[in-house]
């Protein structure tokens, strides 16, 4: 009988080390690779040009301006450079409300509302009490 005990032990063991290793070899392959800057700029430009999310329905032309400007994966870097490029819009969007041209000032907000968006992605997932500075999961 105590035979057929430790077997039965011996199964569950083994049945329980199989489970654990499967959940982290599961959990191991659903984890995101890291970018480089020049992966993560061409994912963001891909994403542009085929209006994919987050960043879809965002001019081309714009993108790669403001991509242009970005040299790293520094979040104020990244913000900088998209904010740029939606208070171009803001500013001009201001002078057509002046000249009356309300059509095309609220044009102008859009695109300016959608580059300030896009100035806030890319972010960690969790971001919970971490400081700003880095989008480079290596340095956390």
């Amino acid at each position: 009988m105590s035979r057929l005990n430790r077997s039965f032990g011996l199964r569950q063991t083994a049945a329980l080390l199989m489970i654990v290793l499967a959940a982290g070899i599961s959990a191991a392959a659903q984890m995101a690779p890291t970018r480089t800057w020049e992966e993560l700029k061409q994912e963001t430009q891909r994403r542009v040009d085929k209006n994919l999310g987050p960043v879809g329905g965002l001019k081309s032309e714009d993108a790669r301006e403001a991509l242009a400007n970005i040299h790293s994966l520094d979040r104020d870097e990244w913000a900088a450079a998209w904010s740029a490029i939606g208070e171009r819009y803001e500013k001009r969007a201001k002078s057509e409300e002046a000249a009356k041209n309300n059509d095309a000032a609220r044009d102008d907000y859009f695109w300016a509302f959608r580059y300030y968006t896009a100035a806030r992605w890319p972010v960690r997932v969790a971001q919970r009490c971490e400081p700003r500075g880095t989008l480079d999961p290596r340095a956390r």
